[in-house]
Parts: structure tokens; C-alpha cells; sequence
């Protein structure tokens, strides 16, 4: 073979490692899943007992773990550390989820080496997006929609087998990765949360009621429930709600049954008072859901009342603020508003106001001026030095600006202007 082919063969195949390269590290999940921070945040949750009551009783076993599902020496430990993150999220099926952690380490990166050989860039567009669902699935289901697991399924069998007639997954991997950086498209919304562990905090101070001492006002919680307790209709009632219905099988593994959800819009409504196709189930719902409401609850444990707490949440869409009605507000004396404010940011809000929005508006031109002499630099075949001088001159800078200046410059751009 002839030495310009062999050059032209090699050329090819350190592209293919670069393209490979550069997808990976557009999704990396190396600081979600760093061994010694894990650990870290594993020892932290288990040393709280109101947290690690709300872990499943047995750990899994972690030791052999990597080898047993097939996971190559020198990715072991990140294998690993993912799953006890996985396990700390209290994944609702572990196993099924885990599952595609297991493919993330093992399959993935053969199937990307095998559409790059074969030129396959629908196949590896996909490969991008399952790598970003992981990534969102290892920081839990705070600032994500909460299809991400089922998603992550449909992804692997379609890479497992043919894209073809996948159209859907193609637009939702069009929809959430460029095609052309492999860099997460997330809009203004977070493709990472500033800090996924604090995150992760939240979620069982959600679950325990606690939310790191935003409420200093307990006492009035204390109040209505030692009032509620003593009530003889709320005692009344719930006994009749026992006597109606077997409320055994309604609860949850913690032995709790909890009012359903409010609806948000007529069909919903429409939905939850279809008698015919719901049965008793339904008229259990609804029956419980107007006790709820009389009293205030979130739900029952036993014969105790869950009382609704004021309390915070962190969803896909933004903060959201729980008053219950029973609850006279104080915005000064009743919350620690730092707390939440930290909380809501971990999706790295910037700053705003009308002194920003101004100032905004007037860099709007230059930010717009920089990212078209970036494509025009970029057309002309400028790279290194000579693009970096050309944006310099042309916008009027010092000649001696820093060049991470005006990478910052075009990346403000490219994230106001949707590039």
C-alpha cells in the first residue's frame, strides 16, 4: 500500500478519535461520578438518620460490582461511583435503571467507535443524547423532566438495534445535543446543576419535610396539629373513611396513604371523575382527596395526620412556593430566605434587574457584531491567531486582549442569540 494512502487512512482514523473525544467530553459525567466525592456525599447522607431512613434497608454490594457487569479495569471505580449515586437517588427501580448505567460503561463506547468507522452520524447523534439522559439521570429528578429513565430505554434499544424509524428520538436528540459540537442544547434552562450534590440534599430534605431550616416558624405547624389531633370530627371522619374502605391497600411502603395531586387543567378534572372506567379506586381518591382538603393534610400514616408543611420544591420549570391554608404568613419572621435562594440558583440563574436588562440591551449590537465576525472568520479558513487578531481589529479592541476575552464574548453570543 502506497504511502499516501496509508497517510490518508491514518488522517481518517485520528479524526474518528477526535470526533469520538469531542462527543464525550461535551457530556462528561467525570464530576457526577468521581470515586473519593461520591463517597463522600454516601458517608454524608448515611450520617443523617432522617435521611437514611429514606433509603431502601440493604445497600447493594459494591465490591466485584464493575467486573460482574462486564465494566473494563480502568473504568471501574467512575462504574461504581455511578451506581451508589444512582442508589442515593433513590431510584424508583434501580435495577432497570442501573441497567442503562451498566450500557453507558460497556456497550456505548463500541457502538460509537462502530458508527464513526461506518459514518453513521444519525446513530451517533443518538449516542450523544443517551450520554446527556445519563448525565441527567445522575443528578436526579429536581431539574429534569421526569421521563428521563423511560427516554434512556427507548435510546438504547434503538442503538442496540436499527435508528431507522426512530424519527421521534432523532428530533428529541436534534432537540437536546448540537450536531455539530455534541454539546448539550439546553436552552436558558441548566444542562448541569452548579452543584449536583447539593441538589441531591434537597431532595431528601423534600422527602423528610425538612429543607435545611428554611421555616423558622414550626411552631405554628406544632400548633394546628396538636389542635387537629384533638378534634372530634377529624377523628370522626377518618374513622369512617376506614370503615368504607380497606386503606391498607392504598399505602405506600412507608405505610403513609397521601392525597393525590391537584389538577391542573379541565381534562385532568374530567379525567379523575370518570367513575365508570376507575371504579372504587377512584371514589377512594376522591373521597380522601376532600378529607385532605378539610383538614389541611398531605395524607394519613397510620392515625396520624400528615399535616401540609410550608415548604419549598425545586421542579424542571423553576421554585415553587407551598403556603398551606391553615398558615397565617409572615414573609420576615416565618422563612430563611437564603436557604431557598440558594437552592433555586443551583441551575446557575444569572442576575437580573433593570440596570442589567439596560446594559443588556446595549451590548446586544456588539455581541451580535462579534458572533458574525466569528462565521465570517470561520468561512475565510482563519484559525489560531490570525481569527483571534481579525475579531480583535475589526471590533476595535486593544491589540493585546486576552484571547479568553473574546471566547467569552462569542459564547455570550451564541447562548443570547440561540447559536
Amino acid at each position: 500500500m502506497n504511502q499516501p494512502i496509508i497517510r490518508g487512512l491514518a488522517n481518517g482514523a485520528l479524526r474518528h478519535r477526535k470526533t469520538i473525544s469531542r462527543l464525550r467530553r461535551a457530556t462528561s459525567i467525570q464530576r457526577l461520578v468521581d470515586p473519593s466525592s461520591v463517597e463522600s456525599l454516601r458517608q454524608r447522607i448515611l450520617g443523617k438518620e432522617s435521611f437514611r431512613s429514606q433509603l431502601p434497608e440493604r445497600e447493594p454490594d459494591w465490591n466485584g460490582l464493575a467486573e460482574q457487569n462486564g465494566v473494563p479495569a480502568e473504568m471501574a471505580g467512575q462504574f461504581v461511583a455511578a451506581m451508589k449515586r444512582l442508589w442515593l437517588l433513590f431510584c424508583p427501580n434501580f435495577n432497570a435503571t442501573s441497567y442503562l448505567i451498566g450500557f453507558y460503561f460497556t456497550k456505548l463506547p463500541e457502538i460509537e467507535t462502530q458508527c464513526m468507522a461506518g459514518r453513521n452520524l444519525p446513530r451517533l447523534h443518538l449516542c450523544s443524547l443517551f450520554r446527556f439522559l445519563v448525565k441527567m439521570i445522575l443528578q436526579g429528578p429536581s431539574i429534569y423532566p421526569r421521563e428521563l429513565v423511560e427516554v434512556g430505554k427507548e435510546v438504547m434499544f434503538a442503538l442496540k438495534g436499527s435508528v431507522a424509524g426512530n424519527e421521534p428520538l432523532l428530533l428529541l436528540a436534534n432537540l437536546l445535543v448540537d450536531r455539530k459540537t455534541w454539546k448539550p442544547r439546553s436552552g436558558w434552562n441548566a444542562a448541569e446543576a452548579t452543584d449536583a450534590d447539593l441538589l441531591l440534599e434537597h431532595e431528601y430534605e423534600k422527602r423528610v419535610g425538612t429543607f435545611g431550616g428554611f421555616v423558622k416558624a414550626m411552631d405554628k405547624y406544632d400548633e394546628y396539629k396538636e389542635r387537629l389531633m384533638l378534634n372530634r370530627q377529624f377523628r370522626a371522619d377518618w374513622r369512617s373513611i376506614k370503615r368504607q374502605f380497606h386503606v391498607q391497600r392504598y399505602c405506600d411502603d412507608k405505610g403513609a396513604v397521601r392525597r393525590s395531586l391537584p389538577a391542573r387543567s379541565m381534562r385532568e378534572v374530567q379525567d379523575k371523575m370518570n367513575f365508570e372506567a376507575e371504579g372504587a379506586t377512584n371514589l377512594f381518591d376522591v373521597a380522601f382527596s376532600f378529607f385532605c382538603w378539610k383538614w389541611f393534610l398531605e395524607g394519613m400514616q397510620g392515625d396520624e395526620p400528615l399535616v401540609e408543611k410550608l415548604r419549598y420544591e425545586i421542579t424542571p420549570y423553576g421554585t415553587q412556593i407551598f403556603i398551606p391554608g391553615y398558615w397565617s404568613f409572615d414573609s420576615t419572621r416565618d422563612v430563611e430566605w437564603p436557604k431557598m435562594k440558594q437552592d433555586h440558583l443551583l441551575r446557575g440563574v444569572k442576575r437580573q434587574g433593570k440596570d442589567l436588562a439596560d446594559d443588556r440591551r446595549m451590548r446586544k449590537p456588539k455581541l451580535e457584531l462579534i458572533l458574525r465576525l466569528k462565521k465570517n472568520a470561520k468561512k475565510r479558513g482563519l484559525k489560531g491567531n490570525a481569527f483571534y487578531e481579525d475579531i480583535i481589529t475589526q471590533m476595535g479592541y486593544h491589540r493585546d486582549t486576552d484571547r479568553k476575552y473574546i471566547d467569552r464574548k462569542v459564547k455570550e453570543a451564541e447562548k443570547l442569540f440561540g447559536e
